[in-house]
């Protein structure tokens, strides 16, 4: 039978709304909007968002005027039957220096909304929960009273249904789950988490790109990464520019998910920058059971080593007298997209004196066709080999590109 919807809600994180109007309020009103126009032009299934729901650091220091900003956007543009789904963390409480209290009243008065959130919507248990540690200053982690709302919320909504998925939400990634948890992830809740496979687990705090496979991770639960609309950030930490890659502030990104009656749930990374989607929608199947999982480690295409085309040349643009600058076309994978390059220099004798890494920029729906790289610290005179692999999300790497050429004097 068809996915048919009878759910549909925004997941998305990471706004960083500031005190003056930036391109981060722009493109949150743009993510109401679309996520709105998707759901209503499929008449025929449940054309409605259900719930909007953000994961934290939709301000950048929290202050009122961010407050009342994000406040102003959903007025203007979230419909009034969807549900809004609003945790806070880092980045909301920083202004306060009296610690997490008066955020959380501000956010109860502003939004209506409570630091734990335990909702149903069409028979779909919604749990939320701001960071933030009681009777402290601290705004991170999840202390023992949100241990103890969680194991409640997740008892309840388990006695309610026997196999449908808990949608869950949180500001920080679980630990060692979806792409970016690796430094931005908590292992607060992991314990819990791990008990249940039905959680569907939606998180942020990294900036990693929702369109990285690795972003959405099935093996004990379900993790899935909420990208940003503000800036990219990538959790791998051998690159040329850090973990901060060109063209970052080009990053509008967040998720439309769909569950239908058997409780098979469906997501579409959505990309603001180009108004289409990423992909095809990703079909998660039945969450309930392990066994169905599809996005685990060892995930179809996973296996997939990148190729350069038999025509792809490794072109030479210049060579000064301690610098390489040099171009190749993108390779190619049968799966999903080159996640980086790994550019290698050899003098005659075969030792290597540069070895650098970068992205290919697979975070943009149209990835450049080419690539343009420029390597400093060589010797004049000097004859080398320049070699290039692709390498996959999965550390794969292709037969290299190669050629040779000689520094300027």
């Amino acid at each position: 039978m068809a996915f048919q919807p009878v759910l549909r809600f925004a997941a998305l994180s990471d706004i960083h709304l500031k005190d003056t109007p930036t391109v981060e309020r722009t493109r949150l009103a743009q993510a109401i909007d679309t996520a709105v126009a998707l759901c209503a032009g499929d008449a025929a299934f449940h054309p409605v968002l259900d719930a909007f729901c953000v994961v934290g650091d939709f301000a950048n220091r929290g202050t009122e005027t961010q407050f009342q900003a994000m406040k102003d956007i959903l007025d203007a543009h979230l419909p009034a039957e969807t549900k809004l789904i609003l945790t806070c963390a880092g980045h909301d409480y920083r202004f306060s220096i009296e610690g997490i209290q008066p955020v959380r009243t501000r956010v109860a008065e502003i939004f209506g909304i409570p630091h734990n959130i335990h909702t149903v919507i069409n028979g779909y248990h919604f749990i939320a929960m701001s960071t933030g540690r009681s009777n402290t200053a601290r705004f991170d982690g999840f202390d023992e009273e949100k241990r103890a709302f969680y194991r409640q919320a997740i008892a309840e909504a388990e006695a309610d249904h026997p196999t449908r998925p808990i949608f869950a939400f949180q500001h920080p990634h679980p630990e060692k789950t979806c792409y970016g948890s690796e430094k931005w992830g908590t292992e607060d809740l992991l314990d819990i988490q791990k008990e249940h496979p039905r959680l569907v687990i939606f998180s942020g705090h990294s900036h990693a790109p929702i369109n990285d496979p690795r972003s959405i991770d099935q093996q004990d639960f379900t993790s899935i990464g909420t990208g940003s609309l503000s800036y990219f950030e990538l959790d791998e930490f051998d690159k040329v520019y850090g973990t901060v890659p060109p063209g970052a502030h080009l990053a509008a990104q967040f998720h439309l998910v769909e569950a239908d009656a058997a409780g098979c749930v469906r997501i579409t990374p959505y990309d603001l920058i180009t108004n289409r989607p990423f992909c095809e929608p990703i079909l998660l199947g039945p969450v309930w059971d392990r066994e169905h999982f599809v996005c685990t480690p060892n995930r179809p295409g996973a296996e997939a080593v990148p190729y350069f085309q038999a025509t792809d040349r490794l072109t030479v643009v210049s060579a000064g007298s301690s610098a390489v600058t040099f171009h190749f076309p993108q390779a190619q994978t049968d799966a999903f997209r080159v996640n980086a390059y790994y550019a290698s220099i050899r003098t005659a004798d075969g030792t290597e004196v540069k070895r650098e890494s970068v992205w290919s920029g697979y975070y943009f729906n149209d990835m450049p066709p080419m690539m343009h790289w420029r390597i400093e610290g060589l010797q004049p005179g000097t004859t080398y080999t320049l070699t290039v692999e692709a390498e996959s999300f999965w550390h794969r790497h292709s037969a290299p590109l190669e050629t040779t050429f000689t520094t300027a004097l």
